[in-house]
């Protein structure tokens, strides 16, 4: 539609104040019948025919402007409903369109996050394996030293027994590591168990 087209079209009456006039019409016209049928039934009551021809030239004109503005004052009831039917059916739409436009970013936010938490976990459970993984082997080397070191002690003690010509005696193994993996259940758990994938 042209931009001057648009500018120069005729407003749509206000449906509720068409109605109000046209209902005050038929009223109107209703009430102005009802007293010129009465004033026909007087003149013929008291055979005034010039006063009945006047009140009979008056329901004459009157009756077809009563029958009119009632149509009209239908009509316009209808066309008001239906109006107020498909304005009510917009405004459902536009509430429902926004409903599912709201609900589809809102299921979008929630994938896109549970998308970043299934990466974070990954990421965290990665670390977290290969931190397991990095004790494990600093037990494996803690106890590999401390089995080192006893061999160091055994090796001294027949030292000490080739120099002195006394037997080498009891040699105590190197234990801070072992006892302390043995006393703890996760240490034991993760030094025998824990392998990356």
């Amino acid at each position: 539609m042209p931009a001057h087209d648009r500018h120069t079209q005729t407003p749509l009456p206000d449906l509720h104040q068409e109605l109000a006039a046209v209902t005050a019409d038929a009223d109107r016209y209703r009430r102005d019948l009802s007293e010129a049928q009465h004033e026909l039934s007087a003149a013929l009551d008291t055979e005034d025919y010039r006063a009945a021809d006047r009140a009979n030239a008056k329901v004459a004109d009157l009756q077809p402007r009563l029958l009119l503005a009632e149509a009209s004052k239908a009509a316009l009831a209808d066309v008001l409903q239906r109006s107020e039917a498909q304005a009510a059916a917009g405004r459902a739409a536009a509430i429902e369109a926004a409903r599912r436009q709201a609900a589809e970013g809102s299921l979008g936010e929630a994938m896109a996050t549970e998308d970043a938490c299934r990466e974070r976990v990954e990421q965290l459970f990665a670390e977290a394996m290969a931190g397991l993984e990095a004790v494990r082997q600093a037990l494996t080397a803690a106890r590999q030293a401390e089995r080192e070191g006893t061999d160091a002690r055994h090796l001294q003690a027949e030292e000490r027994a080739a120099m002195t010509g006394a037997p080498s005696g009891v040699v105590v193994e190197a234990n801070y590591v072992s006892s302390r993996i043995h006393r703890g259940a996760l240490l034991t758990a993760i030094l025998r168990n824990i392998r990356t994938p």
